[in-house]
């Protein structure tokens, strides 16, 4: 399960940055679609 870590962590912390940005909401759904597909 460590190999999943990486890249969830990654892309969590991308999500929340864009969140924190208060980025628009396709661009955070782009983010979890990658994620999705990364895992």
């Amino acid at each position: 399960m460590i190999y999943l870590k990486a890249p969830f962590n990654e892309a969590a912390r991308k999500i929340i940055e864009l969140e924190n940005q208060q980025a628009d909401s396709e661009r955070i759904f782009e983010e979890i679609k990658l994620l999705g597909d990364s895992v």
